[in-house]
């Protein structure tokens, strides 16, 4: 019987998936790091700045998102801001500029 919880059991079929136009990865197919991507992507897309963004892989290891960013996008900008709103609202963790932030989504240890 598997254990659908243990660290490496991949819990989605798809580690990989484009949503809104952006590449959205997760290293051990978790399904709750691909749901808090999804939501980013929505939210991004909503805001209309998810063509800022080429990809995001979250990286199952550290429990955190990392960005692949356009060159469209200037640092300061609204355009960054509206982004950071995203991620704040939908990702449990994730890196900008090299800082690490911990966002509003439900932390879930029991993955």
């Amino acid at each position: 019987m598997t254990n659908w919880f243990d660290d490496r059991a991949r819990q989605i079929d798809a580690a990989s998936i484009t949503a809104f136009g952006i590449s959205l990865t997760t290293r051990h197919a978790k399904a709750r790091e691909m749901a808090e991507m999804l939501l980013f992507a929505q939210a991004a897309a909503k805001a209309g700045v998810n063509t800022l963004v080429k990809a995001v892989f979250y990286d199952s290891n550290s429990s955190s998102c990392t960005f692949e960013l356009t060159s469209q996008l200037q640092e300061n900008s609204a355009g960054e801001r509206k982004l950071l709103d995203a991620a704040a609202l939908t990702l449990s963790q994730f890196e900008w500029h090299g800082t690490v932030h911990h966002g509003g989504a439900q932390r879930d240890h029991g993955r």
